[in-house]
């Protein structure tokens, strides 16, 4: 794709004024070296922020850090638009439209938005629907988007994010035009980062202590009052029910992955974890409800990885290393645009199993200063998994596994005493449960336990489109705080390390 950008302003500032769609995790300030662009004609100087994170060799092709960039006069560049986020949403069979009764499920993740149409008596699901976050533009992850929005609370979250729900919208009202009068509900399930962006909030007091949330959720309204004037086919004077979440770490995404699996309405021991920027693990036991939420870092999602990025269309998820060859699998099969979590947890496992990496995360001293070579991209660069890749991986791992630890222990809660674990969401979807074991991501105990369930948020806010949600839940639910937690820190230190099977 190539854009002619005027002189006299940053490239990366007028691209998000254009609505172009960059790689951008750190937001713009310089840290990641994501946001790549080639000259094409004109002149580009070379910044010190270029020198930091590109090489002679790309510096030599016309390569370039949109964030840093800033032409006298104007240019042309040439960027690769993002692939599409592949979204895990639920297992259903197409259905034929039949003028019925229907509400539309949406579940606003930070880096997806999926949604899907049911039919309200039957529950049959009609179609489904997915697609990118647009707010990825100011920060991959919640932590920065928090730290933008802190800095620049001028509703530029909210109105990206109401201009995707309008979108979603529309594709139904189109796909179905008979659907606008017999929508009877929507449902959104979110956590409660999405949620206050979604309704116009400053989320500035959920990105510092004592982490104060100004709503979990649990609003009514019509959908004239949650667009803001925005059109939608959708009849303006639908319903809409935003889920209620437990806390400002524990969103409505976890209270609707609790419903959807059924955890309260059985009488098993159950963990359901959804890892991300913020791991959260909640046990069920006994009727109640434990969680926590591990501060992991955006490397599970692809972030702070030199090579990293979100699931999307092209994202190595599957790594195998065997007699000294390396191959990998792409998301869809597409061109290699990066790694996604489930592929850096895989690349870090094969590589410890090939004794190329020792327990305390050094890479060996053949790949040590440049990476381990993993595949190539296709304009015919290498792309290197990292000695600091490592590094950020084994943090976040150790978030995980330390948060985990420590709610068992606080729960008095053994392994053994688990009947099931779920693991949720689209890192789930891919996840190799031996390589998350391997790597100390998750207990090597409940791997054995493991089920990959998909996007529980999304099929929470399906069943609540037929009926309400569980206000006992809440009762009956309780939050282990890991940072007054006194052997959090110890056991985050001892977690540190790969361990030797």
């Amino acid at each position: 794709m190539e854009i002619v950008c005027p002189g006299g302003k940053n490239i990366l500032k007028y691209l998000l004024e254009k609505n172009v769609t960059i790689d951008t995790p750190c937001a713009g300030n310089g840290s990641c070296g994501k946001c790549r662009i080639k000259l094409i004609a004109g002149d580009l100087p070379v910044t010190k922020t270029d020198k930091e994170h590109l090489s002679e060799e790309e510096l030599s092709t016309g390569i370039r850090l949109a964030c840093a960039a800033v032409p006298d006069k104007p240019v042309r560049i040439e960027l690769n638009e993002l692939g599409n986020v592949n979204a895990v949403t639920l297992n259903y069979k197409s259905a034929a439209y039949d003028n019925g009764v229907c509400g539309i499920a949406i579940d606003i993740g930070t880096t997806t938005i999926a949604a899907a149409l049911t039919e309200t008596q039957s529950g049959r699901i009609l179609d489904v629907y997915s697609a990118e976050n647009s707010q990825r533009r100011f920060g991959a992850d919640i932590v920065t988007r928090i730290r933008f929005d802190s800095l620049n609370h001028n509703g530029e979250l909210t109105n990206t994010l109401l201009d995707d729900m309008v979108k979603l919208l529309n594709h139904f009202a189109v796909k179905y035009p008979g659907i606008r009068k017999n929508i009877r509900k929507i449902v959104i399930s979110a956590n409660t980062t999405m949620i206050h962006t979604l309704l116009g909030k400053n989320t500035a007091s959920l990105g510092v202590y004592p982490f104060a949330a100004l709503t979990l959720g649990g609003e009514e309204m019509t959908l004239k009052t949650l667009l803001r004037g925005r059109y939608s086919a959708i009849d303006k004077n639908t319903p809409v029910y935003i889920l209620k979440g437990f806390s400002a770490h524990i969103g409505a995404d976890i209270a609707s992955g609790i419903t959807a699996l059924g955890l309260l309405e059985s009488d098993k021991t159950a963990v359901l974890c959804d890892l991300g920027t913020n791991a959260e693990t909640v046990l069920v036991k006994n009727k109640r409800i434990y969680a926590i939420s591990a501060a992991a870092g955006p490397a599970l999602e692809g972030g702070n990885i030199s090579c990293g990025c979100a699931g999307v269309d092209g994202a190595v998820c599957s790594v195998k290393i065997q007699d000294s060859v390396c191959t990998v699998k792409t998301i869809n099969n597409k061109p290699v645009c990066g790694v996604c979590g489930t592929g850096v947890i895989d690349c870090a496992a094969e590589l410890l199993k090939n004794g190329l990496v020792d327990k305390t995360g050094r890479l060996h001293d053949r790949y040590f200063i440049k990476g381990y070579p993993l595949t190539r991209y296709t304009d015919g660069r290498i792309l290197y998994f990292t000695q600091d890749d490592i590094r950020q991986l084994q943090l976040a791992k150790s978030a995980v596994a330390s948060g985990i630890e420590i709610l068992l222990k606080r729960t008095d809660t053994s392994p053994e005493d688990i009947d099931c674990m779920y693991i949720a969401g689209g890192f789930g979807y891919y996840l190799n449960t031996d390589s998350a074991a391997a790597v100390g991501l998750l207990p090597r105990e409940l791997c054995k336990k493991a089920r990959l369930v998909g996007n529980t948020s999304l099929m929470g806010a399906v069943k609540l489109c037929r009926e309400r949600d569980n206000t006992d839940m809440y009762n009956s639910f309780t939050e282990i705080m890991l940072s007054n937690d006194e052997d959090f820190n110890s056991s985050f230190i001892e977690n540190i390390n790969f361990t030797e099977e």
